[in-house]
Parts: C-alpha cells; structure tokens; sequence
C-alpha cells in the first residue's frame, strides 16, 4: 500500500513534466514553422512525433480545441504570400468588380441575347443556408449555444442603444437597429465590396454616427491588411482603402513603417478630423479624417532604440483608451510593445529577435510591453515605462509571493473609463508574459487617476479570485492561459468604473469592488464538469472560448455588457449584478449573423439520392450538420447546423460507392481524421449514440497506422471521395497520398498510394486533393485518376487501377507565362474527356487539366492555367479581353483562385466554375469570358463542390458561411434532353426525377428567401426535364422522357 500510495503521488508530477516538455516541443516547431514560412517556404515542417496541433487543457474524452498558433501558420500557406500593398490592391479590384457587375445586370436587363452576355446571362441566384443558428452543440458533452464566427470589435450608437455594430474576422461589418429585442436582425454593410473582408478594428464617430471607420487585417488570422475604410452614411458605401502607413522620424533619418495589421482605431470625441489607429508596426494619427496618416514617435527605453545613430524604438501598438477632455485637448492611453533593436515588433506569435541585452526582467526572449498616455490630442505622449510606473517594475516583482517566477509583461489589453476630469479616469490593464511562446497572463492592473499611478490587482499566484474552478481550466487569474498572446480582452463600465471585466481563452472574471477581488463569470465548456467552482455555487454559464473584445454599454438608460469572441457575440444584462455568477445570465443575440469561418464541407448528390446531406468544418466552431426541414420545424427559426464535433473543423467529405450506397462521411480536426457511417443505430447528424446504456462517438477517430516514420498529419486535412465499390476517399499527409476505407464493422484502412513519397522530394500543398468521379480507360485497363496540390506551383497525377502502385506524374514544369513562374498552387480539376480541352486525340487526361494559384500574379498571366501536356506548357485561361459593359473586360479578375471545377453536365466542358477572393465566377466557353456567378457576396470562397449532374452546387464562404445555388433552375435556350443524371441514357433515374417534379415551374426558383432557402423547396424544376423548354414541367415533359426512356438523349 505505501508503494501505490508513493506512484499516486509522483504520477501527477510525471504527467505535469511531461505535458511540459511536449509543451516546449512544440513551442519549438512552432518557432520553426513561423521561421519556414516567413523565410518564403511553401509548407510547415513536419510535427514531431507525439506533438499535437491541439491545446488539451483539459484533457477531457470527446474534446476539441483550437491551436490558433497552428491555424495561422496555416492560413498563410492556404491565402498565398501577400504584402500589404498585394492586398490593397484587391481591395481595389473588388470595388471595380462590383462597379462591372452592376454594368453587366443592367446591360442584361436590356438584352440577354447579345453576344458577349448571352454567355453569362443567368438568373440563378445563391442561398444563403446559414449557419445561422444551432439547436446543439457537442464537445465532449451536449450543451446549448448558437456561435457564429470570431468577432473584434463591437461599437454601439451613441444616441441610439439599439443600433449595434459589429467588425468580424472574414464576415466584414454587421448592424442591427433592434438589438434589445428577442430576435435582433442583423444585415451585413460590406458583402458588395469584399464579403470576406477581415476587419481588426471598427470606431463610429461620436459626433457623427454616420461615420465609421475600419480597419483591415486581424491580429491571429494572418491575412495581411493594414487598410482604412471610412463610410460617412452608415455603412451603405465605402471609401477607397488607404493604407496605414507612414515613417518613423530620427533626425534627418526615416524608416517607413507599413502596418499589415489594425488592432484599434478611435475617433477623438472633441475633433471628428482626429482619428487614431493602432497598428502592428507603428501607431498613427490623422488630422484629415482619415484620408492621410503620420506615424507618431512614441518614447522608449533608450536600450531598445533601433539602432546607436536611429534614436527612436520601432513597436507595435494595441490598444487606445479614450480618458476624457481636459482644457479641449482629449487625453487617451495606449498600450504596445518594443521591437528588438534592428527589428520591427512581430506581427504574430514570439519574437523576432533575441532581446537579451535589453530585457531587464523575465525570460531573454520576447517583445516588452508598455503603456503610453497624452494630454493633448494624441500629439505627444508620455512613456509609463520610461517612467517606472508599471507595477512590474516596482523592486519587489519577482520577489513577493503573489509575483515569484513571473516574467515582465509584453502585450497588454486596456479597458476604461472616462472621466469628466481626465485626471480620475480609471484604466484597467490584462498583461500577458513578454515572451509570446511562452505565454500567460501574468497580471492584471489598474489605474484611477488617469495613468499618473498604476496599482497591481492580481497574479496567476494571488489569492483573490473567490471562485476558481475546481478543474485545471480557471483556477487562477491567469485568465489567457498560453494564448494570451491571442486572446485578451477588458471591459469597463462607465457609469461605475469599480465594475470591470476580463476575458482570456476559456474563462472570464469580473471585478465588482475596484479589483480588490475577482470572480469568474463564463466558462467555455459548461456542461462537461470542469466548469464547477470550488464556492460550491455549481457551473459556471456558457460563453465561447477566446475573448477578443468588451464593450460594457450605458446608452440610453439600457445597461449591457457585450463580448466578442472566436463564438461571435455574446450579452449579459445581469452578470455585475448577480451572486453568484453562476446565477448570471449570458445570451446570444446573434441569430442571422452568418460569420462563420469555414474550411470545407461535406455534402451529398441529388444523382446519389443523398443531396439533404450536408456539413462543414468551421474555424473554432467545430463540423456542424445542417438539420433537415422536419428537424427545423419544431424550432422557431430555420438555418440551424448542430456541432457534432468542437474545436476548429476542416475539410469534410460524403463517400459512397456508385450508386450511392455504403455512405461513409468523413471530418477533419487538425491532424486527424474521424468518419461516420450512417446505420439504423447511428443518426451521424448526432455527436454521439447510446449502445446498452453506454454513449458512444458517432464520428470515430481514424488514426493513420501506416504514417511513414518523418511524415506528419497537418493542421488541414481533405478529403475527395473516388466512388469506387469501397466508398473510398484520398487524403493526404505532408508527404503522402492514402485511400481510406471503411468496412460494415467500422474498421479502418489506409492504403499508401505513395510508397516512395511523392515525386521529387515534393510536399503536399495544403492536402489538397481532387478524385474525378469517373474511370477512365488508359492502356485499356478502367482507371481511376487523382490530382494532388504540391509545392513549386506543381500538380501530381495518380493512374490508379486498384491492383499495385498507382502510376504518379509529376508536372513538367511549374505554372507559368512568358517566362513568369509561380507558386501557390491551390487547386486542380480534369475534364471528362481530354479531347474537350483541346488536348490531340488519345491524350491521357493524367496530362489535361486544369490548375490554379493563389499568389501574386502578372495581370497577363493570371490566376488560372490549363495544360494538355502535363505541364510542359500552361495557357492562361482568365479571359481574352473582351470588353465588359460599362468598362474593363470580362476577365476573371486577378485575385486569388482558392477552387477550380468543371461541370461535366455541359457536353462541351467549357462551363468551368471558380472560387476566389471575391466571389464564384463562371465561364460558358473554356475560359474567354467570366462572370460572378449566383450573385454571391463578394466573399473569400474556399470550397465548392458541384454535383454529378451539374445541377446543385454548394459552397463555403469564409466568413460567410455556406451557400447553394441550382444551375439548371432557370430555363435553358434550347428543349431539355431528359437526361437529368447525365449519363448518357435516359433511365429510371430521369423518369423519377421528372416524375416527382411535374408542377413545378422556372418562376417557382425565383421565390427564395433567407428564410425559406432552395434547400427546403426540393424537389426543383429543372431544365434538363423540360423537353419543350416552356418553364412549366408538366405531362407533356412526362411524355418526352417516356419517349426517349431506354436510349439515349
């Protein structure tokens, strides 16, 4: 017994030292995947063995969690290389496409018959299918919540407490005019200029609330941005972008310093003209209303000058508190952090330089942090550092018991209050540790006299947080915990600045006496048991992870604090005012604001039977199933997806064999796989089953056991279903290709179609990976064809007949045009029949395809190549130049091109669709002309998958969610053939599909609404049935398939 009694007691310190040191392994891969990328790689080193891409604070079965260090190294091999000018740029490209879409529709509304438009005419318009809400979710456990996508700044009218506004990270701006009703609607302000625009920062005028300002590039998406845009009616137009950027001054020495980042922006109360914004490489000021900006000198430590000669500190700014008005100067803090001398200060996660000869406390890496305040309008300002007044510098930090061990602070979040008398304003502060890969909250602070004097209020050591919770999760007031490089937010209330509140990764805390003591108020998982408190008051209330904004609201008489987070948006009337917390009240008013941030989707046929199938992988917001029309209609709203799986969800896929039958669905979380296969027991629509009274997973973890030794699962995961006999889909590891399957006993297996890796060396790009649906006949044998994505802008080719190895191709050479060579390549797609694509007769459609890229582009060269050779040549297939309506051509804009794919409903495979920055584009004839296609908003199209028939397609838009449109919904020029499946024949599958549609009509496809979307009204008209194209299917379209019924079109 004293034996087991000693193990029990060194288990939980082996577990601890262990989970550090696979905690400083992968701070150590992360150094170096940020090192690779930033050096221009085109993909992450491989994870070491035993290192997950995953948070596990918990540690809880069925659990998932973000790894938003991982997610944004990731996302910036997925958006291509940008430089904030690249970005700029298409910024000024969506406006022009928006200018020559309305030209098109007006010229259309003309005449549709003329050529070039007969081409791109369309009536087809998208549906949005949400998500707009959920009726559960699952991690781990089932709990009650409705997330929407990651939110930055929250601003609300200063005359008007129910009009709200929202800045999102790739949804763009949000408002609603009745946000303290049941159901607030919400309306998106940017889907006409860019739908995915990924805002950092947002401020309204507080003299004129028809002026709004934002700011492009979040902190943690790694999309650069760095813009201004300005609307001066509310949101209904917008400015053209400017950028921020300006130089730092010494002497008769300069060093420009371009933001790629807005963190915050704030409009001086006194002087409408002064705006000022926070960037990642300086902090700017403009005297014009944002029409120019000037970088202003802030002081510094002289250790942490740029250089011996440039006497001036380069850093990065975030956040600005606005204090009050003193003798008509507005006085404001500020807080930011240091470059390392000869360096700017990093723009992600962990240093960029050794500062070891200028830390004076903490570890030798790492960004120090300081806090700034000015007296006159922003003009100059006053260093608390310089000044030793940060509660870090006092001698004693370090020493006490409450500071022992603990690192001087680097990013510091602020929150205040202002005052009549600027001189009392209250400023709270949330530091986090200087060392971003090592990072903490360390403390929280504040100051009632306007930043004259700061006083510390509590450490992850100090004892006055009265609830912690009884788990490892909010047991301290280290409320970031290692993101808090990530996610720190503070909020004050205005009327009462004793009240304040802090947010970090899995937790929030209030402050009812001044910060004297703190009590935790949300929890991230509140049904799971680790949100109990130790007070014995029992589960903390549910708010989503990562806390980004707080703006606590007294407008009007009507109190509320509101959160914006990875979850969207969340509310609370009561949470100051209740005890215990537990007892606080948090809401989601955020029904209909469709932000989500998806990866990829799963989705059914309509010529498999299986089209009401549809999924998604979302960024923090796990996979969610969409819910049929009967399980919608015992809820008060509609576009509902329930999460079966948390965390962060990616690329998704429905398997079937032929016929549709043996279905498997596949999902991704970063670095694994799990599937799902539909039976009588198990709805996969639902997280988990109960098997003689014991819960199981519906979707289960499929762990690669032939994962050769030095490869690695990414972050992003794909699938592409083959339609073989075993329902198999391809996928990929870092250096390898598979082809899983699933049995009827729900095992697993994994074939490497790569046992020598790929060709030359390559790595996958992104895991992208396409399976045309079709056999081929090559050298006479049936043949199945895959394409995968890799590095160098090339494209690999695999000829697999199902015995032996498949034959892999590599591409000759690169994407390129006249001599112009690019990389990021993004996505592929193979005709049906090489010949279409203007290959020679007999031409191995291993060698025809298509591909794309996502990287900076001539305009010549664009954005999307076509080869019949396999890539000894590519042509340029964005456009010829044809003039467009009003001006420009009908070019596909060269944008990022993130999804290629042909409709193999059209018998000439010209009709090619694409996915880009700013929208789904069509060409009717091999790549000529291009239009926006299904008017859908101008958002970042990540997915698109089009059906076998080429009548349904689905996509997902980043920040936008997902959408449907149905292409052979409008009536075509010429009599439908019968053939609805497509195949060649008219069989029982087009009687069946004429049959269930007689009565519908072309005008019927008109009719969609939010609410009511095409997903609902199924079965459609559609053309392909309407053998006298006269928009009606009735008997006599009956009769046309019963004639052809048995033969061919």
């Amino acid at each position: 017994m004293c034996a087991l009694a000693a193990i029990a007691a060194v288990a939980p310190r082996a577990v601890k030292a262990y989970d550090q040191w696979q905690e400083t392994r992968r701070q150590a891969w992360m150094a170096q995947a940020k090192a690779a990328i930033e050096s221009g790689q085109e993909q992450l080193p491989p994870v070491p063995l035993g290192v997950t891409l995953v948070d596990d604070v918990e540690g809880k079965p069925g659990q998932e969690m973000d790894d938003p260090q991982a997610r944004e190294l990731q996302q910036l091999l997925m958006f291509g290389s940008r430089t904030p000018e690249y970005q700029a740029d298409i910024l000024r490209t969506a406006v022009l496409e928006q200018q020559k879409a309305t030209a098109i529709a007006t010229a259309l509304q003309t005449d549709r018959t003329v050529a070039p438009l007969a081409g791109i005419a369309s009536s087809v318009v998208a549906a949005n299918l949400g998500p707009a809400g959920a009726r559960s979710e699952f991690n781990g456990s089932f709990y009650k919540a409705q997330d929407t996508g990651r939110i930055r700044a929250i601003r609300v009218h200063p005359a008007d407490a129910n009009t709200v506004y929202i800045a999102t990270s790739g949804g763009g701006l949000w408002k609603t005019t009745n946000f303290h009703t049941a159901s607030p609607q919400w309306a998106p302000l940017m889907d006409s200029l860019v739908g995915s625009i990924d805002l950092g920062a947002m401020d309204i005028d507080p003299s004129n609330p028809s002026t709004i300002y934002v700011g492009t590039g979040e902190h943690g998406d790694g999309l650069p941005g760095g813009a201004i845009l300005k609307s001066t009616d509310g949101g209904a137009t917008w400015s053209t972008p400017v950028q921020l950027t300006g130089t730092y001054t010494s002497g008769t020495s300069s060093v420009t310093a371009t933001s790629t980042q807005v963190r915050s922006l704030a409009v001086d109360p006194n002087n409408s003209n002064i705006v000022v914004a926070s960037g990642d490489r300086a902090f700017y000021r403009s005297v014009d209303g944002g029409a120019t900006w000037a970088v202003i000198n802030l002081p510094a430590p002289a250790a942490y000058n740029l250089s011996a000669t440039f006497t001036q500190a380069i850093l990065g700014a975030w956040d600005i508190v606005y204090l009050g008005t003193a003798s008509g100067q507005s006085q404001w803090a500020l807080s930011g952090v240091y470059g390392c001398p000869g360096f700017f200060a990093p723009v992600r996660f962990g240093s960029v330089a050794n500062c070891t000869t200028v830390n004076s406390k903490g570890p030798t890496t790492g960004n120090l942090g300081d806090i700034w305040k000015s007296a006159d309008s922003g003009v100059t300002w006053t260093s608390m550092r310089v000044n030793s007044k940060l509660p870090t510098q006092d001698p004693t930090w370090g020493i006490t018991p409450d500071t022992t061990g603990l690192p001087d602070i680097g990013r510091t979040a602020l929150g205040g209050a202002s005052n009549v008398d600027p001189n009392l304003a209250a400023i709270y502060a949330e530091g986090a540790s200087v060392d971003d890969n090592n990072s903490k909250t360390v403390i929280l602070f504040s100051s009632r006299d306007g930043g004259a004097t700061w006083n510390k209020l509590g450490t992850p050591k100090s004892t006055n947080l009265t609830n912690p919770t009884i788990s490892t999760a909010c047991t301290s007031l280290d409320i970031g915990h290692n993101q808090s490089w990530y996610n720190l937010a503070v909020g004050v209330d205005p009327g009462n600045p004793d009240r304040a509140m802090v947010g970090g990764n899995l937790c929030s805390a209030r402050t009812v006496d001044g910060g004297a003591t703190w009590q935790l108020t949300s929890h991230w998982l509140p049904s799971s048991g680790t949100s109990e408190t130790s007070d014995g008051a029992g589960a903390l209330p549910y708010v989503h992870a990562d806390w980004h904004t707080i703006t606590i609201s007294r407008v009007g008489g009507r109190f509320v604090t509101l959160v914006g987070c990875d979850g969207g948006l969340h509310s609370s009337y009561s949470v100051f005012d209740i005890t215990p917390t537990q007892l606080a009240s948090w809401n989601q008013p955020d029904y209909g604001l469709i932000t989500h941030l998806p990866y990829g989707h799963g989705t059914g046929d309509p010529v498999l039977g299986n089209a009401r199938v549809f999924y998604a992988g979302f960024q923090d917001n796990g996979t969610r199933w969409r819910l049929s029309h009967t399980e919608n209609v015992d809820l008060v709203t509609t576009l509902n997806w329930d999460q079966i799986v948390g965390g962060d969800g990616t690329g998704n896929a429905v398997a079937t064999d032929v016929n549709g039958q043996n279905a498997v669905y596949w999902g991704g979380t970063p670095g694994a796989r799990r599937f799902c296969r539909p039976t009588q027991s198990r709805d996969c629509g639902v997280a988990t089953h109960i098997t003689d009274g014991t819960e199981f997973s519906n979707w289960i973890r499929a762990l690669n056991p032939n994962l050769p030794s030095g490869d690695s699962e990414p972050f992003t995961l794909r699938f592409s279903p083959t339609y073989d006999s075993a329902s198999s889909v391809i996928s990929a590891s870092t250096f390898n290709v598979f082809k899983i399957s699933v049995d009827s006993n729900d095992a697993f297996s994994y074939t490497r179609l790569t046992p020598a890796g790929l060709p030359g060396g390559r790595n996958t790009q992104l895991q992208a990976v396409y399976a045309s649906p079709w056999p081929y006949q090559i050298n006479g044998t049936p043949t199945r064809v895959y394409g995968v994505v890799v590095t160098g802008g090339r494209f690999v080719t695999l000829a697999d007949t199902g015995v032996g190895t498949p034959t892999l191709s590599l591409s000759a050479t690169q994407m390129q045009f006249n001599g112009t060579t690019v990389t990021g390549s993004s996505s592929m797609a193979f005709p049906r029949v090489p010949e279409d694509f203007g290959a020679p007769t007999g031409t191995a459609v291993t060698n025809t395809y298509l591909g794309a890229t996502v990287n900076p582009t001539p305009a010549a060269m664009g954005k999307l190549f076509k080869t019949i050779d396999n890539g000894a040549h590519w042509i340029p297939v964005h456009g010829n130049g044809t003039p467009a309506p009003g001006g420009g051509t009908l070019d596909l804009p060269n944008i990022p091109v993130y999804v290629v794919r042909v409709d193999y409903s059209d018998p000439t495979e010209k009709t090619w669709y694409v996915g880009t920055e700013l929208g789904f584009y069509r060409t009717t004839d091999g790549g000529n002309t291009w239009a926006r296609y299904g008017s859908v908003p101008a958002a970042r199209i990540i997915d698109a998958t089009v059906s076998l028939n080429g009548s349904l397609i689905r996509l997902s838009a980043y920040g936008r969610g997902l959408w449907e449109m149905y292409p052979h919904s409008e009536n075509g020029s010429a009599a439908g053939d019968g053939d609805w499946d497509k195949n060649g024949v008219v069989d029982f599958r087009d009687l069946i599909a004429v049959s269930s549609r007689l009565g519908k009509t072309q005008a019927m496809n008109d009719n969609n609404t939010a609410d009511v979307p095409a997903f609902f009204q199924e079965p459609r008209y559609d053309a392909a049935s309407d053998t006298n194209s006269d928009g009606n299917l009735d008997d006599t379209d009956l009769g046309g398939v019963i004639a052809k019924f048995g033969g061919t079109p």
